[in-house]
């Protein structure tokens, strides 16, 4: 299966597991003449989501088109019987549609892209580079430009949260960017690190949830985990990625609070760049095929290794929540 079709599938299998997916793009804007020529309104029909196996592979012109059996082939099946999933509810994420997203960092490119609403007469500001965007960890100062700018536009937004950010702080943040308190305005996007995230996540959670604060809690197990390799390279390792998404898990069932998603940079290619999963990518092997121009990606192996891993902490889960009355009677 080429690198194309494969992360094709991969992009699709996450949709499947969440609801939804995020796609991470570096700010670039020549590599993002799609969404800039054709605007946020059009149906991007080469990111649909393709858990099964008929929906793979795309054509020349990106659209779906059928593909051959093998990995994707047993990977969605697998998958689907993790989840309980009918043929109605793959029907159903074929044809949904999926959704853009990237960090708001170069802001005279996101300005240029932002247009006041005309058509529905409410005169709000929409930003149409993307339908989600982020506010990074190194740039969410309370009177920060970033911060500015993403509180004055309507489409939903994010926030990453790492180690330095206080209880008091994100209050504040969450006032400027969700003063309205509107569920789904606001996600809040830990990258506190494996090592990390038991000490700072759960004030966070608890200091939300004391101010009755509605918000979406993601997390992000990639930038906390960054690390330089006796090589030289910046690399992750998966051990390390597998770890926080746990834990993130474990914290907010003990806060009896909602994990929301997960926020992941991948490839469907065989690159070598995060050391470890399944192929045991060692420090010694990044150079092999480095080829990220900025941060380290799980290769196609390890971004389906980590679904899976997800898939059946999804389905513990949700047995474990199932009342103990319920279980017997089963």
């Amino acid at each position: 299966m080429s690198a194309r079709r494969v992360g094709t599938f991969l992009l699709g299998l996450l949709s499947l597991l969440f609801g939804f997916a995020i796609v991470l793009a570096q700010p670039a804007p020549r590599r993002n003449s799609f969404a800039t020529t054709r605007g946020t309104d059009v149906a991007l029909h080469k990111f649909r989501p393709a858990v099964s196996p008929d929906v793979i592979a795309l054509d020349a012109s990106g659209m779906p088109m059928p593909s051959e059996a093998g990995i994707g082939q047993y990977a969605a099946q697998e998958i689907n019987a993790l989840l309980g999933m009918t043929a109605e509810k793959n029907l159903e994420m074929r044809t949904t549609s999926f959704y853009t997203s990237h960090e708001a960092l170069l802001l005279p490119y996101e300005q240029a892209l932002t247009r006041q609403d005309a058509a529905m007469g409410s005169g709000d500001y929409v930003a149409t580079s993307g339908h989600f965007l982020w506010i990074g960890d190194r740039t969410r100062q309370v009177d920060g430009a970033h911060v500015e700018y993403c509180r004055g536009i309507v489409n939903p937004i994010g926030m990453k949260c790492g180690p330095s950010l206080e209880a008091d702080d994100l209050l504040r943040l969450i006032d400027i960017l969700n003063p309205e308190d509107e569920a789904g305005r606001l996600t809040l996007i830990s990258r506190l690190g494996a090592d990390k995230i038991e000490k700072h996540l759960p004030k966070l959670i608890r200091a939300v949830k004391k101010a009755g604060r509605t918000v979406v809690w993601e997390c992000d197990p990639m930038h906390g985990n960054t690390v330089t390799a006796g090589t030289g390279y910046k690399t992750r390792p998966f051990e390390n990625i597998v770890a926080e998404t746990e834990r993130f898990f474990d914290i907010h069932r003990a806060e009896g609070t909602y994990p929301g998603g997960v926020h992941i940079e991948m490839t469907g290619q065989n690159v070598t760049e995060c050391t470890g999963g399944v192929n045991r990518i060692s420090e010694a092997d990044l150079a092999r095929q480095y080829d990220t121009g900025c941060d380290p990606r799980l290769n196609a192996g390890q971004a389906l290794e980590l679904a899976f891993l997800l898939a059946e902490r999804l389905k513990q889960d949700k047995a474990a929540s199932v009342p103990v009355s319920r279980k017997a009677a089963e």
